[in-house]
Protein backbone atom coordinates (compact mmCIF):
# COMPACT_ATOMS: atom_id res chain seq x y z
CA UNK A 1 0.00 0.00 0.00
CA UNK A 2 1.29 3.48 -0.88
CA UNK A 3 0.94 6.91 0.33
CA UNK A 4 -2.05 7.74 -2.02
CA UNK A 5 -4.08 4.65 -1.57
CA UNK A 6 -3.78 5.13 2.29
CA UNK A 7 -4.64 8.89 1.83
CA UNK A 8 -7.89 7.60 -0.06
CA UNK A 9 -8.33 4.47 2.41
CA UNK A 10 -8.78 7.33 5.57
CA UNK A 11 -11.07 10.03 3.49
CA UNK A 12 -13.55 6.61 2.41
CA UNK A 13 -13.26 5.69 6.23
CA UNK A 14 -14.26 9.18 7.10
CA UNK A 15 -17.01 9.25 4.55
CA UNK A 16 -18.48 5.73 6.53
CA UNK A 17 -18.25 7.33 9.98
CA UNK A 18 -20.95 9.83 8.97
CA UNK A 19 -23.17 7.50 6.69
CA UNK A 20 -25.15 6.57 10.16
CA UNK A 21 -25.51 4.35 12.19
CA UNK A 22 -27.21 1.33 10.26
CA UNK A 23 -25.37 1.98 7.11
CA UNK A 24 -21.70 0.93 5.80
CA UNK A 25 -19.59 0.23 3.15
CA UNK A 26 -18.04 -2.13 0.82
CA UNK A 27 -14.09 -1.96 0.39
CA UNK A 28 -11.11 -3.86 -0.69
CA UNK A 29 -9.07 -2.47 2.50
CA UNK A 30 -9.47 -4.12 5.90
CA UNK A 31 -10.21 -1.63 8.85
CA UNK A 32 -9.91 -4.43 11.55
CA UNK A 33 -6.18 -4.19 12.42
CA UNK A 34 -3.72 -1.41 13.82
CA UNK A 35 -3.48 -0.04 10.41
CA UNK A 36 -5.04 -0.15 7.12
CA UNK A 37 -4.96 -3.35 4.87
CA UNK A 38 -5.41 -4.45 1.53
CA UNK A 39 -8.03 -7.79 1.34
CA UNK A 40 -5.85 -10.44 -0.10
CA UNK A 41 -7.00 -11.82 -3.42
CA UNK A 42 -9.15 -8.96 -4.55
CA UNK A 43 -11.66 -9.70 -1.04
CA UNK A 44 -14.09 -6.90 0.06
CA UNK A 45 -14.77 -6.09 3.51
CA UNK A 46 -17.43 -4.51 4.96
CA UNK A 47 -17.21 -2.20 7.51
CA UNK A 48 -20.27 -0.15 9.20
CA UNK A 49 -19.87 3.55 10.58
CA UNK A 50 -19.68 2.30 14.21
CA UNK A 51 -16.79 0.41 12.97
CA UNK A 52 -15.00 3.07 11.09
CA UNK A 53 -15.13 5.32 13.95
CA UNK A 54 -13.45 2.91 16.14
CA UNK A 55 -10.88 2.16 13.70
CA UNK A 56 -9.84 6.13 12.95
CA UNK A 57 -9.91 6.25 16.86
CA UNK A 58 -7.79 3.10 16.90
CA UNK A 59 -5.71 4.56 14.50
CA UNK A 60 -4.71 7.93 16.10
CA UNK A 61 -3.58 6.08 19.19
CA UNK A 62 -1.12 3.84 17.08
CA UNK A 63 0.13 6.77 15.12
CA UNK A 64 0.54 8.53 17.88
CA UNK A 65 2.54 6.07 20.15
CA UNK A 66 4.51 6.15 16.66
CA UNK A 67 5.37 9.87 15.43
CA UNK A 68 6.21 12.26 18.22
CA UNK A 69 4.24 15.04 15.58
CA UNK A 70 1.03 13.22 15.69
CA UNK A 71 0.46 13.71 19.39
CA UNK A 72 0.13 17.42 19.33
CA UNK A 73 -0.47 17.97 15.70
CA UNK A 74 -3.77 15.24 15.37
CA UNK A 75 -6.82 14.95 17.55
CA UNK A 76 -6.79 13.02 20.67
CA UNK A 77 -8.81 9.64 20.14
CA UNK A 78 -11.20 9.82 23.13
CA UNK A 79 -12.48 13.19 21.40
CA UNK A 80 -12.95 12.02 18.07
CA UNK A 81 -17.17 12.29 16.64
CA UNK A 82 -18.03 11.45 13.56
CA UNK A 83 -17.71 15.25 12.73
CA UNK A 84 -14.28 16.24 13.93
CA UNK A 85 -13.50 13.12 11.50
CA UNK A 86 -14.12 15.03 8.61
CA UNK A 87 -10.64 16.85 9.79
CA UNK A 88 -8.72 13.84 9.22
CA UNK A 89 -8.94 14.04 5.52
CA UNK A 90 -9.91 17.38 4.73
CA UNK A 91 -6.13 18.78 4.86
CA UNK A 92 -6.82 21.48 7.73
CA UNK A 93 -4.25 18.86 9.87
CA UNK A 94 -1.68 18.93 7.01
CA UNK A 95 1.64 17.69 7.45
CA UNK A 96 4.43 19.71 5.83
CA UNK A 97 6.87 17.05 4.44
CA UNK A 98 9.92 19.15 3.98
CA UNK A 99 12.82 16.20 4.07
CA UNK A 100 13.65 14.14 0.56
CA UNK A 101 13.37 14.77 -2.94
CA UNK A 102 9.31 15.26 -3.13
CA UNK A 103 8.79 18.10 -0.36
CA UNK A 104 4.85 17.97 0.10
CA UNK A 105 1.83 18.72 1.96
CA UNK A 106 0.24 15.10 3.20
CA UNK A 107 -3.14 14.33 5.31
CA UNK A 108 -1.15 13.76 8.53
CA UNK A 109 -3.18 10.51 9.35
CA UNK A 110 -2.59 8.69 6.67
CA UNK A 111 1.02 9.67 6.48
CA UNK A 112 1.62 8.54 10.16
CA UNK A 113 0.12 5.11 9.25
CA UNK A 114 2.67 4.95 7.11
CA UNK A 115 5.13 4.86 9.47
CA UNK A 116 2.93 2.81 11.36
CA UNK A 117 2.66 -0.03 8.47
CA UNK A 118 6.30 0.53 8.19
CA UNK A 119 7.74 0.02 11.45
CA UNK A 120 5.04 -3.40 11.48
CA UNK A 121 6.51 -4.79 8.23
CA UNK A 122 10.10 -4.10 9.90
CA UNK A 123 9.38 -6.05 12.89
CA UNK A 124 7.63 -9.44 10.75
CA UNK A 125 10.44 -9.26 8.77
CA UNK A 126 13.06 -8.80 11.70
CA UNK A 127 10.78 -12.03 13.34
CA UNK A 128 11.21 -13.93 10.12
CA UNK A 129 14.63 -13.58 9.73
CA UNK A 130 15.53 -14.74 13.13
CA UNK A 131 13.22 -18.20 13.19
CA UNK A 132 14.76 -18.72 9.52
CA UNK A 133 18.52 -18.47 11.05
CA UNK A 134 17.45 -20.36 14.07
CA UNK A 135 16.60 -23.42 11.73
CA UNK A 136 19.81 -22.68 9.45
CA UNK A 137 21.83 -23.11 12.98
CA UNK A 138 20.74 -26.24 13.75
CA UNK A 139 20.96 -27.05 9.93
CA UNK A 140 24.58 -27.14 9.46
CA UNK A 141 25.11 -23.13 10.48
CA UNK A 142 24.49 -20.05 9.16
CA UNK A 143 26.15 -18.77 6.15
CA UNK A 144 28.91 -15.87 5.34
CA UNK A 145 29.88 -13.91 2.74
CA UNK A 146 33.69 -12.42 3.13
CA UNK A 147 33.87 -8.71 4.23
CA UNK A 148 30.14 -8.17 4.96
CA UNK A 149 29.99 -6.61 8.25
CA UNK A 150 27.31 -4.54 9.96
CA UNK A 151 27.93 -0.66 11.43
CA UNK A 152 29.74 -2.32 14.64
CA UNK A 153 32.29 -4.47 11.72
CA UNK A 154 30.67 -8.04 12.95
CA UNK A 155 30.13 -10.58 10.37
CA UNK A 156 26.72 -10.38 9.30
CA UNK A 157 24.60 -14.51 9.15
CA UNK A 158 22.59 -15.37 6.58
CA UNK A 159 20.01 -18.58 6.54
CA UNK A 160 20.87 -19.29 2.79
CA UNK A 161 23.50 -19.39 0.71
CA UNK A 162 21.39 -17.24 -2.11
CA UNK A 163 21.23 -14.69 0.43
CA UNK A 164 24.81 -14.57 1.20
CA UNK A 165 25.79 -14.20 -2.29
CA UNK A 166 23.36 -11.38 -2.64
CA UNK A 167 25.21 -9.76 0.25
CA UNK A 168 28.45 -10.23 -1.28
CA UNK A 169 27.57 -8.58 -4.31
CA UNK A 170 25.68 -5.87 -3.05
CA UNK A 171 29.42 -5.49 -0.88
CA UNK A 172 31.66 -5.45 -3.29
CA UNK A 173 29.90 -4.64 -6.86
CA UNK A 174 27.92 -2.42 -6.11
CA UNK A 175 24.05 -2.07 -4.93
CA UNK A 176 23.17 -2.17 -8.60
CA UNK A 177 24.81 -5.64 -9.35
CA UNK A 178 21.49 -7.34 -10.47
CA UNK A 179 20.60 -4.53 -13.20
CA UNK A 180 22.44 -6.54 -15.77
CA UNK A 181 20.80 -9.69 -16.47
CA UNK A 182 23.45 -11.33 -18.46
CA UNK A 183 26.01 -10.60 -16.14
CA UNK A 184 23.73 -11.22 -12.73
CA UNK A 185 24.38 -14.81 -12.62
CA UNK A 186 28.01 -14.74 -13.53
CA UNK A 187 28.09 -11.75 -10.57
CA UNK A 188 26.56 -14.66 -7.75
CA UNK A 189 29.13 -17.11 -8.44
CA UNK A 190 31.86 -14.44 -7.76
CA UNK A 191 30.75 -14.47 -4.05
CA UNK A 192 33.04 -15.86 -1.13
CA UNK A 193 30.90 -17.52 0.72
CA UNK A 194 31.28 -20.32 3.31
CA UNK A 195 28.95 -21.88 6.00
CA UNK A 196 29.65 -22.44 9.91
CA UNK A 197 31.96 -19.32 11.08
CA UNK A 198 32.78 -15.99 9.59
CA UNK A 199 35.73 -15.12 7.73
CA UNK A 200 38.98 -13.37 9.75
CA UNK A 201 40.13 -11.41 6.49
CA UNK A 202 39.21 -10.34 3.29
CA UNK A 203 41.21 -12.59 0.34
CA UNK A 204 42.98 -11.48 -2.83
CA UNK A 205 40.21 -12.35 -4.91
CA UNK A 206 37.64 -10.35 -3.29
CA UNK A 207 39.80 -7.59 -3.27
CA UNK A 208 40.23 -7.73 -6.88
CA UNK A 209 36.85 -7.62 -7.37
CA UNK A 210 36.05 -4.62 -5.23
CA UNK A 211 39.12 -2.23 -6.58
CA UNK A 212 37.52 -2.97 -10.22
CA UNK A 213 34.44 -1.29 -8.76
CA UNK A 214 36.31 1.32 -7.45
CA UNK A 215 38.34 2.63 -10.79
CA UNK A 216 36.34 3.84 -13.28
CA UNK A 217 36.08 3.83 -16.73
CA UNK A 218 39.19 5.88 -18.69
CA UNK A 219 37.78 9.05 -20.59
CA UNK A 220 38.89 8.79 -24.17
CA UNK A 221 40.26 12.00 -25.25
CA UNK A 222 39.02 13.55 -28.39
CA UNK A 223 41.04 12.96 -31.23
CA UNK A 224 43.20 15.66 -33.20
CA UNK A 225 44.83 16.80 -36.09
CA UNK A 226 48.26 16.79 -36.84
CA UNK A 227 48.30 20.86 -36.44
CA UNK A 228 46.94 20.13 -32.52
CA UNK A 229 43.27 21.14 -33.30
CA UNK A 230 40.48 18.93 -32.07
CA UNK A 231 39.08 16.68 -34.75
CA UNK A 232 35.46 17.99 -35.63
CA UNK A 233 34.33 15.32 -37.82
CA UNK A 234 34.80 16.55 -41.15
CA UNK A 235 37.33 14.53 -42.83
CA UNK A 236 39.35 17.35 -45.38
CA UNK A 237 41.78 14.90 -46.19
CA UNK A 238 45.61 14.88 -45.70
CA UNK A 239 47.13 18.58 -46.22
CA UNK A 240 50.29 18.91 -48.90
CA UNK A 241 52.88 18.80 -46.16
CA UNK A 242 51.63 15.34 -44.81
CA UNK A 243 51.62 14.05 -48.27
CA UNK A 244 54.85 15.12 -49.20
CA UNK A 245 55.80 13.14 -45.91
CA UNK A 246 54.23 10.12 -47.24
CA UNK A 247 55.86 9.69 -50.11
CA UNK A 248 58.84 9.70 -48.87
CA UNK A 249 58.04 7.36 -46.11
CA UNK A 250 60.02 3.39 -47.01
CA UNK A 251 57.00 0.89 -46.27
CA UNK A 252 58.04 -1.80 -44.06
CA UNK A 253 55.70 -4.78 -43.90
CA UNK A 254 55.40 -6.01 -40.27
CA UNK A 255 56.91 -9.02 -38.91
CA UNK A 256 54.50 -11.10 -36.60
CA UNK A 257 56.06 -13.40 -33.88
CA UNK A 258 54.55 -16.25 -32.62
CA UNK A 259 56.81 -16.89 -29.83
CA UNK A 260 55.93 -15.21 -26.09
CA UNK A 261 57.92 -12.63 -25.41
CA UNK A 262 60.39 -13.24 -22.05
CA UNK A 263 60.58 -10.04 -20.27
CA UNK A 264 63.43 -9.04 -18.17
CA UNK A 265 63.45 -7.43 -14.64
CA UNK A 266 65.14 -6.78 -11.46
CA UNK A 267 64.82 -9.19 -8.36
CA UNK A 268 63.45 -5.68 -7.01
CA UNK A 269 61.04 -5.51 -9.45
CA UNK A 270 59.89 -8.94 -9.69
CA UNK A 271 59.60 -8.86 -5.93
CA UNK A 272 57.26 -5.64 -6.30
CA UNK A 273 54.95 -7.21 -8.99
CA UNK A 274 54.56 -10.69 -7.45
CA UNK A 275 53.43 -9.08 -3.93
CA UNK A 276 50.98 -6.79 -5.61
CA UNK A 277 49.71 -9.49 -6.83
CA UNK A 278 49.17 -11.62 -3.68
CA UNK A 279 52.68 -13.36 -3.74
CA UNK A 280 53.85 -13.93 0.19
CA UNK A 281 50.20 -13.09 1.67
CA UNK A 282 49.54 -16.00 3.36
CA UNK A 283 52.84 -15.83 5.01
CA UNK A 284 55.43 -17.91 5.02
CA UNK A 285 59.34 -17.04 3.25
CA UNK A 286 59.49 -14.88 -0.11
CA UNK A 287 62.26 -14.98 -2.19
CA UNK A 288 63.15 -13.38 -5.94
CA UNK A 289 63.22 -16.99 -7.38
CA UNK A 290 59.24 -17.74 -5.54
CA UNK A 291 58.33 -14.61 -6.98
CA UNK A 292 58.86 -15.39 -10.42
CA UNK A 293 57.87 -18.89 -10.06
CA UNK A 294 54.12 -17.17 -8.70
CA UNK A 295 54.06 -14.53 -11.57
CA UNK A 296 54.84 -17.34 -14.11
CA UNK A 297 51.68 -19.11 -12.75
CA UNK A 298 49.80 -15.96 -13.78
CA UNK A 299 50.94 -15.82 -17.24
CA UNK A 300 54.25 -13.58 -17.04
CA UNK A 301 57.46 -14.65 -18.41
CA UNK A 302 60.34 -13.63 -16.54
Amino acid sequence: MNEATMTHAIADLVTCANLGAKQGMDSTIDHTGAYPRIVPEKGVAHTTSTQALAALKRYLEAVKAEWTWAVDGLISADLLTPQDALRLSNGDLGYAVTRGKNPRTVQGLAYGLMKVRRTAKYAQRASKNAAALAEAAQNGGHFFAEGVVNKEGAAIPYATEVKARKAWARTHIGPNWWEDKAAKAGNLALAVIQRGAPFTEVSVATQKVAARQEVGPTPTPAPTTTGGAVFTGVDTGPSETVKNHLSSVEVVTPVVSTETATVTLSDEVLMGMAKGAGYGSRGGAVTPEGAKNYLRSKGINC
